[in-house]
């Protein structure tokens, strides 16, 4: 006796029926070969690279390669862009100028910044009007980053003789020969 195929389960009802209803039916991909026998190289497949006889998945080579450019570019970045002023110059670090304000904080403004970056353009004018033989370099953070990797920032302290020590071990780290560096004290009628 043949047995009959059991019944169909009924439709699903529901919040997830309803909800596959409203979305678009998704399609997928087929990729259909009939290799015969004896084939050689043979590649079946989307996204993929065949170089000869070596297959590659794009995806990756495409992320290798980017990764080796980004490698490539820091190493050149690293090895060519100097972190600290280099020896045999008169090195002249110019740092951002602080603004002390009523409550007694000194930080950074727009007037501060503007003293500093005057400073650094003519102090860098004038060094290159010297003579050839004189060989000197002024740096300030202005400066792009194919051009320096060290940053000055601001020396801070409310009086010069706080500054004084926290200028000399920038000026250290830095291998500069001078800093200028300072404060916009506006605690006071100018």
């Amino acid at each position: 006796m043949a047995s009959t195929p059991p019944p169909a389960p009924p439709p699903a009802s529901g919040w997830r029926a309803r909800l596959r209803s409203w979305l678009p039916r998704r399609s997928a991909d087929v990729i259909i070969a009939n290799v015969g026998a004896g084939a050689q190289d043979v590649v079946v497949g989307k996204n993929i690279l065949r170089i000869g006889t070596l297959v590659i998945p794009a995806l990756p080579a495409v992320v290798a390669l980017v990764a080796l450019v980004v490698g490539v570019a820091l190493g050149l970045w690293f090895s060519l862009v100097p972190a600290t002023m280099p020896d045999g110059y008169v090195n002249i670090a110019i740092a951002d100028f602080g603004q002390i304000d009523a409550d007694g904080r000194m930080r950074v403004t727009a007037d501060s910044q503007r003293v500093g970056e005057t400073l650094f353009a003519t102090v860098r004018d004038e060094v290159a009007r010297l003579a050839p033989d004189y060989r000197g370099q002024v740096w300030h953070d202005s400066m792009s980053l194919l051009e320096k990797r060290g940053s000055i920032g601001m020396i801070s302290g409310l009086t010069p003789d706080l500054r004084s020590p926290g200028a000399c071990q920038r000026a250290t780290d830095l291998h500069a020969n001078i800093i200028v560096y300072g404060a916009l004290d506006t605690r006071s009628t100018p």
